[in-house]
């Protein structure tokens, strides 16, 4: 991948190089160069790289907040239980 500023805007593009090879001749004769525009693609992909942190810090989040939660419960219960054991 390769990236070029054009008119301010930096656009990202995939070069590809391939043997211009004649069939009849069993020979190549030079290369394709092609550029493909790939700007949207890496565009998609920084937004779903975003998506994932914000998804990932909510989960870590409510593990945490959960967790909190459950020790609260468990730790009230302890008295119970042993109150129930004599």
């Amino acid at each position: 991948m390769s990236s070029a500023r054009f008119y301010g805007v930096l656009r990202w593009y995939q070069l590809n190089i391939l043997p211009y090879y004649v069939r009849n001749e069993n020979r190549t004769d030079g290369s394709i160069i092609t550029f493909v525009d790939i700007a949207q693609r890496t565009n998609d992909i920084k937004k779903q790289e975003k998506l994932m942190a914000e998804h990932t810090l909510l989960l870590e989040t409510i593990a945490h907040d959960l967790k909190n939660q459950i020790l609260g419960i468990s730790l009230s219960l302890q008295p119970l239980t042993k109150r129930s054991r004599l």
